[in-house]
């Protein structure tokens, strides 16, 4: 699950402000943060706001708004964001879970086979 109770309100909150745009570049910076995670990079503020706007097709500066309202509503990291990088707590978990039950699977696999990675 993306989102816990306190994010739908921020969810909501955010469609009250921006409607279903802001819904849209919400789902978006996930998609993008989850496409980042694949490499195991957390990207940055400026990479997030144009993979989003190069995804929607939409103006650099209205996306950056939106994620600005969505780092201050919880949605994004706020601390990262104002370190200039973009995670959701939501989705680290997801990734660092991720990542350790891959890396366990390639060293059960290397253990497994005689293969040393």
């Amino acid at each position: 699950m993306l989102m816990k109770t306190e994010s739908d309100l921020a969810v909501n909150q955010l469609m009250k402000d921006y409607g279903a745009y802001g819904l849209g570049t919400f789902l978006g910076a996930l998609f993008v943060i989850y496409r980042y995670a694949n490499d195991r990079i957390v990207p940055t503020s400026s990479q997030l706001v144009q993979d989003v706007a190069h995804d929607l097709h939409e103006d650099e500066g209205t996306v950056r708004e939106v994620c600005d309202e969505m780092a201050s509503l919880g949605l994004l990291d706020p601390e990262m964001w104002d370190e200039g990088k973009a995670m959701n707590d939501h989705a680290s978990e997801f990734i660092d879970s991720y990542w350790r039950k891959s890396d366990a699977s390639i060293l059960g696999n290397a253990t497994r086979w005689g293969k040393k990675s």
